[in-house]
């Protein structure tokens, strides 16, 4: 037999070796630009999982690798291990789309109780090819647009843009009479200066992050819906994953739900209050044109639901933990 020595600096650089080769990155696809509240909130994330553990999360920003729905056919091809997004959530788990309806929940408060405790929602993922390491309420969309509306029907004459892959929304919003003009992320804001909308229904954070709010300044803070995000690995790299990382994930992607929520409150806080007088301005929600609004939510549900796109009994179950009349 022969003895080979090895000093510890080449011993350090072979474990370090076998380490990378046996744990590479975890790649994950998002839309969320770098430098914003969300970016910030997911290098949280990433920093804990490889602290942790010596597996590290690479995230690619601002669409660099496509769209919510981009990113998801990425991974199934073995291009990307993970993503974090939000309207391919609803198509992963399809119970999710319940939460898309307009005018389903009546506070942010529910949305952010109920998401959470929608049953099936982890076999869902599964079924698809994936685990969910959290599911989020980003807060409600609420309209921008580049002068001041307060009226339902004004609210009608308008061309709203709508997220063109988040389709029970912007369905829902059609069978209730409005204008909508279903655009990819990416081109929203060359359809609206091209005169092809005339406002935004979106998130307040979204509108910080992708500049919205400084083109169409004038905010009526009629709750639409509420939006849900999710962070989804690939099955094959979370088998891949021993059992010590995969509760590190776990553990990290608690804390993450936790903070996002804190974050959409918080960009709600700045874009509505903050701004206020300054970039923007917004209106107070007539009585009147918010009982337009849930009522025509209400008339058109049933048939929102329809064609089978939206579960009927997670509509049922949200209704029932509402308290909501059916």
């Amino acid at each position: 037999m022969i003895n080979v020595r090895v000093s510890p600096v080449v011993a350090i650089a072979l474990w370090c070796a076998v380490a990378s080769a046996a744990d590479p990155p975890l790649r994950m696809g998002t839309v969320v630009p770098d430098g914003t509240s969300w970016a910030r909130e997911l290098k949280a994330f990433a920093r804990e999982v490889e602290e942790g553990s010596h597996v590290k999360v690479k995230f690619y920003w601002g669409g660099i690798t496509g769209d919510d729905a981009e990113a998801i056919r990425r991974i199934r091809r073995g291009q990307l291990d993970g993503a974090a997004g939000a309207a391919t959530c609803s198509e992963l788990a399809p119970s999710l789309k319940a939460t898309r309806l307009q005018g389903i929940f009546p506070t942010r408060d529910d949305h952010e109780r109920l998401v959470h405790q929608l049953p099936h929602l982890e076999e869902e993922f599964r079924k698809q090819g994936f685990v969910v390491l959290g599911i989020v309420s980003l807060g409600p969309s609420v309209l921008f647009s580049r002068t001041p509306v307060t009226s339902w029907d004004q609210i009608k004459r308008l061309r709203l843009w709508r997220w063109d892959i988040d389709p029970v929304a912007w369905q829902h919003d059609r069978l209730m009479g409005l204008t909508i003009v279903p655009t990819s992320v990416e081109n929203a804001s060359a359809a609206f200066d091209g005169g092809k909308v005339d406002g935004f229904v979106a998130l307040a954070a979204s509108a910080l992050a992708f500049q919205w709010h400084s083109r169409a300044p004038y905010i009526l803070p009629l709750e639409f819906d509420y939006l849900n995000a999710c962070l989804v690995l690939s099955l094959s790299a979370w088998d891949a994953l021993s059992i010590e990382t995969q509760r590190t994930v776990r553990a990290a992607g608690a804390k993450l739900e936790r903070r996002m929520e804190l974050v959409g409150r918080e960009s709600d806080r700045t874009v509505l209050q903050a701004f206020v007088g300054h970039t923007v301005r917004s209106t107070t929600v007539p009585a009147a044109t918010r009982e337009a609004f849930v009522k025509a939510a209400h008339d058109t549900r049933a048939r929102a639901e329809g064609d089978g796109q939206v579960p009927g009994d997670a509509v049922q179950w949200i209704l029932q933990h509402l308290g909501a009349p059916h």
